[in-house]
């Protein structure tokens, strides 16, 4: 079924992919969907033409597809666009193949190194995951923030304000940490925090 042609109608706009594509990921909703239209009990809302209905905002979908297709990552520039995307990744459940994604091994082949981020980004990035390999943080303003846990591997974190933050059970393999700063810093960031 991976040729499949499927049209979708996503809040009024239509899309034509392949069953593939769609299914690339069977824990999204994508993928669940798809085996769900193959089940006897078919449970998808089609259009006449048979296209399959999702009451979304269709504005991310053709990147959501090019992630599917491509395996890039890429969040769009604007504040507010991001915000609206990672929802979207959410409704989609493909929020944790996306910063997976992210990932670079060490010949940066797979994944893009993601633009410069804000504070106000990673807070809203890291209440929706814990992969932020090859994330660009430099000179961001990180301080208190919790990465317990998280994948921070290959990041940019050159002269990111860190004070108190927490980077217990990390994973800063290939970080790069150089020039640090921590004002008024009593206990080394890189020391777990007790909380």
């Amino acid at each position: 079924m991976a040729g499949v042609r499927v049209r979708l109608n996503i809040g009024g706009t239509r899309f034509e992919t392949s069953e593939g594509t769609l299914t690339k990921y069977p824990e999204s909703l994508f993928g669940a969907l798809f085996s769900a239209l193959h089940s006897p009990q078919r449970i998808a809302i089609t259009d006449v033409d048979g296209s399959v209905f999702i009451d979304r905002d269709p504005r991310h979908l053709s990147s959501i597809l090019k992630f599917l297709r491509t395996g890039r990552a890429r969040l769009p520039l604007d504040a507010g666009e991001a915000d609206d995307f990672i929802d979207e990744l959410h409704y989609y459940r493909l929020h944790t193949q996306f910063l997976e994604a992210v990932k670079c091994d060490d010949d940066c082949g797979p994944g893009f190194h993601l633009g410069a981020f804000t504070r106000q980004e990673m807070m809203r990035l890291r209440v929706g995951g814990s992969c932020f390999a090859a994330f660009d943080l430099r000179g961001v303003d990180l301080h208190n923030m919790s990465f317990r846990g998280c994948d921070l591997s290959h990041a940019q974190l050159q002269n990111a304000k860190l004070a108190g933050v927490c980077f217990a059970q990390c994973n800063l393999a290939k970080a790069n940490l150089q020039a640090r700063r921590y004002p008024c810093c009593h206990v080394p960031p890189l020391l777990p925090l007790k909380s």
